[in-house]
């Protein structure tokens, strides 16, 4: 009976630890919650100054746009961003192709050149005014999909891109967070 006594009185410290616990548990915060719909967040380092500098940070405001397209078959995801300078502005889209039922976490290689069914390609350009600068596009570089829902996307990359006169910039610290 001694024994009895001590298990149940355990069961019963166990079951007010855990319900208290409930109690005092907070929720986990979405990483979406900072974005409206339709907009985006994206930001990088780059390994040398382009259209005046070598980071590019850009959340939630007009410029910045998020898209999703579903079929049977495939999902494109594009985030596209516009930093509005001073004479000038910067424009960065992250384009995403992959299967329709492609869940997180996931990894795409940027490499448009791929035969694989999932790929994704970067293109980071400048405008002074009206008139096009250099366009940079992705050939190597990778991207990890940490959340993917029908409403959202986020995650990670880092990239190689260059231009037609073969000048190339590096992109590492890559983040993008988007709401459909």
């Amino acid at each position: 009976m001694k024994y009895f006594k001590l298990l149940l009185t355990g069961i019963i410290s166990l079951m007010l630890m855990y319900s208290c616990s409930d109690e005092e548990s907070t929720e986990i915060e979405n990483p979406h919650d900072n974005i409206d719909s339709g907009r985006a967040e994206i930001g990088f380092t780059t390994d040398t100054t382009f259209g005046g500098s070598s980071s590019f940070n850009l959340s939630n405001t007009t410029t910045t746009f998020a898209y999703s397209s579903v079929d049977s078959i495939t999902r494109i995801v594009q985030i596209k961003a516009t930093e509005e300078l001073t004479n000038q502005s910067r424009e960065v889209v992250l384009l995403l192709v992959m299967p329709a039922n492609t869940v997180s976490p996931a990894t795409i290689t940027l490499d448009s050149a791929t035969t694989s069914s999932s790929y994704g390609v970067m293109s980071y350009r400048t405008y002074q005014g009206s008139v096009e600068g250099p366009v940079f596009k992705s050939y190597s570089g990778s991207v990890t999909i940490n959340s993917l829902t029908n409403t959202a996307v986020s995650g990670t990359f880092n990239a190689n891109l260059s231009d037609t006169l073969s000048h190339h910039i590096s992109i590492t610290n890559g983040h993008f967070d988007g709401r459909f």
